[in-house]
């Protein structure tokens, strides 16, 4: 965050949006690149011009995107278990046990979770 702000800020010169002024802590400033701010910038500069900011659509679809990787993508291999599967083996339909690691549904009918 404080990367993209010297850039977005102190670089790019991007104006901080009136409602979102700059914090004052312990004499440094910071300033914020959350998404309300990003998008805050982002609509007061295409209020000015038709066009916006790339770089800031391009941190935004960054931050959804590591979202979700981080989420729900990356923590998968933790709950694949080894499983067998039959391939077929040949024309005779013989089949052959295999191990891979896969993802099973699990179903607790004594355990109740609601997302929150």
């Amino acid at each position: 965050p404080q990367q993209v702000s010297r850039l977005l800020f102190d670089v790019l010169n991007l104006a901080i949006p009136q409602g979102l002024q700059a914090k004052t802590v312990s004499g440094s400033q910071h300033r914020s690149t959350s998404e309300e701010a990003l998008k805050a910038i982002q609509a007061e500069a295409k209020s000015k011009s038709n066009t916006g900011h790339r770089i800031i659509d391009i941190l935004l679809e960054f931050r959804s995107l590591n979202k979700l990787l981080t989420t729900y993508i990356r923590p998968l291999p933790n709950f694949a278990r080894k499983g067998e599967y039959r391939k077929k083996k040949s024309k005779k339909y013989k089949t052959d046990v295999t191990m891979a690691m896969r993802i099973h549904p699990m179903w607790m009918q004594t355990a109740v979770r609601t997302g929150r």
